[in-house]
């Protein structure tokens, strides 16, 4: 089963069973359960959960009120939690659009990671050299100075020689341009 299939609401449900179960966040997170403790406290946190410490349980924090009187617009000061004073009417779509923003959120989130590891560069143990043939031929070119010393940078941590490298960049980049 993984955990992101569910909707919010059912992953605190599992969550808070394992933490009666006696499982804590930390060995939920080891045993790769949860992605991270820090991603599943902010998720939740979005539709209004945190952890109670007292009783190691994901609990909502928003306090809904309601009050005999429109005017009465003052806040509860004693409590520590959030309080929204509302009718009971529109709490269920208030709920559903907090569970779709989250969700909508954590997609978002999703793509930005995907976005960052598909970035343009390739990673040494990508690359794929072709094995060359043929006699090596020495050419003498112009190249700017700032692309010499990052090339200069890169061969001197790679395992392979400039020559392959070169021939390597000249033959795909003549495949994809020819």
């Amino acid at each position: 089963m993984n955990l992101n299939d569910l909707e919010v609401i059912e992953q605190i449900d599992f969550i808070n069973k394992k933490l009666k179960e006696g499982y804590s966040l930390s060995r939920l997170d080891k045993e790769n359960i949860i992605s991270s403790r820090k991603t599943i406290s902010n998720r939740f946190k979005k539709i209004g959960y945190e952890l109670n410490k007292e009783s190691n349980q994901y609990e909502s924090i928003i306090e809904v009120v309601e009050s005999d009187k429109p005017e009465d617009k003052e806040p509860v000061l004693e409590s520590s939690n959030k309080v929204v004073r509302g009718d009971q009417s529109n709490n269920k779509l208030l709920q559903e659009i907090i569970l779709n923003y989250a969700d909508m959120n954590d997609k978002l989130e999703e793509v930005y990671n995907w976005y960052l590891k598909s970035s343009n560069k390739v990673v040494s143990d990508d690359l794929k050299i072709h094995d060359f043939e043929g006699e090596v031929v020495t050419r003498s070119y112009k190249i700017y100075e700032p692309i010499q010393k990052e090339f200069a940078e890169y061969c001197s941590s790679s395992k392979y020689r400039v020559q392959d490298l070169i021939s390597q960049a000249l033959k795909e980049f003549l495949e994809k341009y020819r």
